[in-house]
């Protein structure tokens, strides 16, 4: 799968997503339970079922520029996330 969607310039991409500051809780509500809006809890509930399951893909679809690879780079350096994982 990773072989799939890889492309050329994969390492620049991925510092350029590092780089993006985040205000202090933009994502947070994916990972703490009292800062879920009632809109997204669904989601939240979603993504830590595939975090405990360990298989498949989490599959986000969203416009350009909306903010899903800031959103997977911020999950994936949160240790709420390893949490998940080691559950």
């Amino acid at each position: 799968v990773l072989k799939a969607i890889a492309f050329q310039d994969i390492r620049i991409r991925h510092y350029e997503i590092r780089k993006v500051e985040l205000a202090e809780d933009t994502f947070e509500w994916m990972v703490k339970d009292e800062m879920v809006p009632p809109l997204y809890q669904h989601l939240k509930q979603s993504f830590r079922s595939w975090l405990e399951k360990g298989e498949g893909i989490f599959y986000i679809i969203g416009k350009p520029g909306s903010g899903k690879s800031t959103m997977m780079n911020f999950l994936a350096s949160y240790p709420e996330t390893r949490l998940q994982l080691d559950k």
